[in-house]
C-alpha cells in the first residue's frame, strides 16, 4: 500500500487526532521495519528511535534473543489458563521472589501496566482500610478506571470518570510540605509517583525528596502500615508496598 493510503486509513478508522496533529507539523511517518534502536519509514528511510515508545521497547525493537525465546515458547505453550498451575509462571514467580529486594514472596501477574497499578491500589486499600491514593499533578499511571484517576484529572473528567477527592488527590512534585499536609490526615492508603515524572516534563527530584517521601509514608502509616496489616492478616502479601 502507498504511504498516503495508509495514513488516510489510519485517519478514518484509527487515530484521527494524532494524524491531524502530526500532519500540522509536517510528520507523515508510517512505521515499517524495526530493528534494535532503529525504525524504518514505510518507504525504507532509516531513523533512530530516540524515544523507544515510552519504555515499551526498552530492550530495543525486535531483539533477536527475545524473539528466539518467544518463538521457542510458542512451539509448545500459549498464554495458558490462569486457574491452573503453570511451570513457566511458577518459575518466574520464584525468580522474582529470589531476586527482588525486600520481602517479596507472592506475585500477581497482570496483562499490562494499567492493570498492575489497579491491582496495587486495590491491595493497598484492602490492607490499610484507607481509600485515598496520592499522586502527582500531570502524572500518568495508566488508562483504566483506577489508574486513569491517578493521572491528570482533566483526562479522567473528559470520560466522565473522575473520582471523588476522598479517593484521589494530586500534589506538585518536589513538595514535601504539601505531601506531609495530606499524609498527616492519615487517610491515604498509598503514594504513587515516577522518580522522574515523564508527563510532568522530566523534572529531577531535589536532593532528599524521594527519601523524604519514603520517610513520610512510614511516619504516617500510609505504606509502612500496609506491610504491618498484611503480615497480620495474610501471608500472601508479606512484601512491604513502598510505592503502588
Amino acid at each position: 500500500m502507498e504511504k498516503s493510503e495508509i495514513i488516510e486509513m489510519a485517519k478514518n478508522y484509527l487515530c484521527p487526532g494524532k494524524i491531524d496533529t502530526f500532519g500540522q507539523i509536517g510528520i507523515d511517518l508510517v512505521i515499517g521495519k524495526r530493528k534494535g534502536p532503529y525504525i524504518f519509514d514505510h518507504d525504507g528511510k532509516k531513523l533512530i528511535d530516540l524515544r523507544i515508545n515510552g519504555g515499551t521497547f526498552n530492550l530495543g525493537h525486535r531483539p533477536p534473543e527475545l524473539i528466539q525465546v518467544l518463538v521457542s515458547a510458542l512451539e509448545k505453550t500459549d498464554i495458558g489458563n490462569h486457574h491452573f498451575a503453570s511451570e513457566a509462571r511458577a518459575v518466574l514467580a520464584r525468580k522474582l521472589a529470589e531476586n527482588t529486594p525486600g520481602d517479596l514472596h507472592y506475585t500477581v501477574f497482570a496483562s499490562g501496566g494499567s492493570e498492575a497499578v489497579d491491582i496495587a491500589v486495590k491491595t493497598a486499600r484492602w490492607a490499610t482500610k484507607r481509600k485515598k491514593i496520592l499522586s502527582l499533578d500531570k502524572g500518568y499511571h495508566g488508562s483504566t478506571g483506577i489508574s486513569g484517576n491517578l493521572g491528570d484529572p482533566n483526562n479522567a473528567q473528559f470520560f466522565l470518570s473522575r473520582g471523588a477527592e476522598d479517593e484521589y488527590q494530586h500534589l506538585p512534585f518536589n513538595d514535601l510540605a504539601a505531601m506531609e499536609k495530606i499524609l498527616s490526615q492519615k487517610q491515604t492508603a498509598a503514594v504513587i509517583l515516577e522518580t522522574i515524572p515523564a508527563t510532568y516534563g522530566f523534572p529531577l527530584p531535589k536532593d532528599g525528596y524521594l527519601t523524604g517521601v519514603r520517610e513520610l509514608c512510614d511516619h504516617y502509616g500510609t505504606l509502612g502500615s500496609v506491610a504491618k496489616n498484611i503480615s497480620r492478616t495474610k501471608r500472601s502479601f508479606r512484601r512491604k508496598i513502598y510505592a503502588a
